[in-house]
C-alpha cells in the first residue's frame, strides 16, 4: 500500500472525529454557574430569592441526604425480606404486610426528598408560585405535548425536526 494516501486520509478521519464542542486537550473549560435568566424572567425573582432558595436547597438536600442515607439499609432489608416471603410462597398477609413496611419507609425518603422542594417553594410569593404551578403543569406534559405537535394541534417550535412533525413534514 501507498502510505503517502493513507496517513492524509488517517489525519483528516481523526481530525473530523474530534467533538468540537469539546475543549482543547489540557486545558478545562471554566465550569460556568447556570444564571436561570429564564426562570427569574418568567416569575420575576429577586437576586434575594434565588439566593435563598439556592441557600434552602443546600440546607433541605443536606438534611434529606442524610434521612434517605439512613433509610436505605432498612429499605434493602424490607425488600429483601419480602422477597424472601414471595419466594418462599409465603402467608398473601404476611407479604402484604411486608410490602406495607416497604412502601412506610421509600414514603418517609420520598417525604425527605419533598421537604428540600418545599423549602425552596417557601421563598416565593403567592403570585410566583401561581406562575410556578403553570411550570410543574407543563413538566407533566411532554409527551402529550409532543403528540399535539405531531397531529398539528399546537405549532413546532422553531428548529424543531422535521421527523417530529406528521409525514415527517412541519405542519403549515
Amino acid at each position: 500500500m501507498n502510505l503517502r494516501i493513507w496517513i492524509p486520509i488517517a489525519t483528516l478521519g481523526a481530525a473530523l472525529a474530534q467533538d468540537p464542542n469539546l475543549p482543547p486537550q489540557g486545558r478545562a473549560m471554566p465550569a460556568q454557574a447556570p444564571d436561570f435568566s429564564a426562570l427569574r424572567a418568567y416569575l420575576n425573582l429577586s437576586d434575594g430569592q434565588l439566593e435563598k432558595m439556592r441557600q434552602a436547597r443546600e440546607a433541605a438536600a443536606r438534611q434529606a441526604d442524610e434521612k434517605v442515607k439512613a433509610l436505605m439499609p432498612q429499605i434493602e432489608d424490607k425488600r429483601m425480606a419480602l422477597q424472601d416471603l414471595v419466594d418462599r410462597g409465603a402467608d398473601p398477609a404476611a407479604v402484604g404486610k411486608a410490602l406495607l413496611e416497604l412502601r412506610a419507609l421509600e414514603k418517609q425518603a420520598h417525604q425527605a426528598r419533598e421537604a428540600a422542594r418545599s423549602s425552596q417553594l417557601s421563598v416565593l410569593t403567592p403570585e410566583q408560585k401561581t406562575r410556578f404551578k403553570a411550570i410543574e403543569d407543563a413538566a407533566l406534559l411532554p409527551a402529550a405535548t409532543r403528540d399535539a405537535m405531531r397531529l398539528g394541534l399546537v405549532p413546532m417550535p422553531p428548529g424543531a425536526p422535521e421527523a417530529m412533525a406528521p409525514g415527517g413534514r412541519v405542519p403549515r
